[in-house]
């Protein structure tokens, strides 16, 4: 069994989405022999530990883990109960061969993973406690600090004991702020207090019924912190590789694993800046201007529709996840759905001269087969693995951006703009409205879909906010703080506002030919259908 399996869907998930697994495939193809080995199993052996301290709330499983290691290291027989325990055991059997072959770092590195459950032992102890902000630091530079030693030791295993000491400090506390940070609430709810006890008086933060907006402002100065101590780790990096070039490929290995949680942080807090103007939490909703959201973008250092390509990017994967076990199996709002895939037929039908339709983001082309039955199928996608299932539709998808490239060499009769993607760009709408207009024939035709909320006429060209909540757990496989999406929902007179001022650039005119709304789409959200059609100048 490949260890990865034993490790929870949703720490699966957040390793992909976040970079950590694109390193530690570098890191694999940069260590050897038994190094190696042992990195990948003290790599994920934690993990598992964790996650089945999450799942039975026994922390005697630590003291079972150090048993196991202890007898693996020193070469003597065990009865293994299971696969979790088979791991634990392969990791204490490495390390012994580590030290046969005399690699320097082994007994360090045993002693430190030992280390390491001791101080996660207490930590379990400190369950519904509030700790003062001089004793959780201390803590969390614990934690982090054995982390970084265990990967440094092997990484990098020429530089001195105080270079590792330090660099696994600095990243270590950094990396655990970012981790406490992202996780805020669910470790609250499990009664694990990550802010200290004068942060709780200071914000006057109410921790057992914690509101959105008295975290707000100690979020935003606690992600100033973790910042803070990112670039002190970023620096102390540097001047410790410049000292040490030959041990320049481990550190700068050891720093993209260190930002793969800053991005997580930044990631979460910049979604959750968002979720604040929700219109679902309100009955005179408050909307942003472009401007406001920019100026989010810039303060988290992230990028509103780089976060939604990913998302949607991890949905579709996690979409033939669950069709692997239900093959009917269907996130995209069921009912809703069908109702549009009904009326967007009738539409098409009107229309027999369309022969030729290019799909932007046909994702396995079910939808795109049912919708244009009877025509010459096309795809633009980025998900590689939508793209194999399309193809075995017959439909011939090119692999790229829908916002920024175009079908190669080719115009079409219909250029069809789905799945509601004009609301799940971010700030990228223009593009890949422009995108898909100059993709359409003379006398062609343009077919968008959009969501509009309850407020669709007061919005004045703002953005509206809406996210997913509860009734999406199963379509990310995560729990619900943990979806990583909101996205912006514009009115219709701005969406024809848009499309009048590309149609003007493009030299063109784009004529409403047929619309149709569709109520409660999706909870509180209208679907509008609009098809245009496009002539040029001449």
């Amino acid at each position: 069994m490949k260890i990865e399996k034993q490790i929870s869907q949703e720490r699966l998930i957040e390793m992909d989405r976040y970079g950590r697994t694109k390193t530690y495939k570098e890191i694999s193809n940069f260590l050897k022999g038994n190094i190696k080995k042992t990195f990948e199993l003290i790599n994920h052996v934690p993990a598992i530990i964790d996650d089945e301290i999450d799942n039975k709330k026994n922390k005697n499983i630590l003291n079972r883990a150090k048993e196991i290691l202890s007898k693996g290291f020193r070469n003597e027989k065990i009865i293994i109960q299971n696969e979790n325990e088979k791991q634990i055991f392969a990791l204490g059997k490495t390390l012994h061969k580590l030290e046969k072959e005399q690699f320097k770092n082994t007994k360090i590195i045993f002693e430190e993973i030992l280390n390491y459950w001791k101080i996660e032992d207490g930590n379990l102890d400190r369950k519904g406690k509030i700790l003062d902000s001089h004793e959780l630091d201390k803590l969390n530079l614990n934690i982090g600090k054995s982390v970084g030693l265990q990967f440094l030791y092997l990484l990098c295993p020429n530089l001195n004991i105080e270079q590792i000491n330090l660099l696994a400090s600095s990243y270590g506390f950094a990396i655990k702020l970012a981790d406490n940070l992202s996780d805020i609430k669910e470790d609250i709810e499990q009664e694990f207090i990550n802010i200290s006890n004068e942060d709780i008086k200071k914000y006057d933060l109410k921790i057992k019924n914690l509101e959105e907006k008295n975290l707000n402002e100690y979020v935003q100065n606690e992600f100033k912190r973790v910042k803070e101590k990112f670039l002190e780790s970023d620096n102390l990096a540097k001047k410790i590789s410049d000292k040490n070039p030959l041990e320049k490929r481990g550190i700068s290995l050891f720093k993209e694993i260190s930002h793969s949680w800053l991005k997580q942080v930044e990631e979460m807090c910049f979604v959750n800046e968002l979720r604040k103007f929700d219109i679902q939490n309100y009955s005179e909703p408050r909307f942003l201007t472009e401007g406001e959201i920019k100026k989010m973008e810039v303060f988290y250092e992230t990028n509103l529709a780089k976060i939604i390509q990913l998302s949607y990017e991890q949905e579709s994967r996690n979409t033939l996840k669950n069709r692997e076990k239900d093959f009917v199996y269907n996130p995209y709002f069921p009912e809703g759905i069908l109702k549009a895939n009904e009326r967007i037929k009738k539409i098409i039908s009107k229309y027999p001269k369309i022969k030729e339709v290019l799909d932007l983001g046909c994702d396995n082309g079910e939808r795109t087969i049912e919708l244009y039955s009877g025509k010459k199928l096309y795809g633009i996608e980025f998900v590689n693995d939508s793209i194999k299932q399309s193809k075995k539709k017959g439909i011939k998808v090119y692999l790229g951006s829908i916002i920024s490239e175009v079908y190669p060499n080719k115009k079409f009769d219909l250029v069809s703009l789905l799945g509601e993607m004009v609301n799940f760009v971010g700030l990228e709408t223009n593009s890949l409205l422009k995108n898909s207009v100059k993709q359409i024939k003379d006398k062609g035709y343009f077919l968008v879909t959009c969501t509009h909320s309850n407020f669709d006429n007061s919005q004045n060209g703002e953005y509206a906010i809406w996210s997913f909540k509860k009734s999406t757990e199963k379509k990310w496989l995560l729990k619900e703080n943990k979806i990583p999406r909101a996205f912006l929902v514009i009115s219709k007179q701005n969406l024809f506002n848009r499309i009048k001022e590309i149609s003007k650039n493009q030299e063109c005119e784009l004529t409403l030919k047929e619309e149709f709304e569709v109520q409660k789409y999706h909870e509180n959200l209208n679907l509008g259908i609009y098809l245009f059609q496009k002539t040029l100048k001449c």
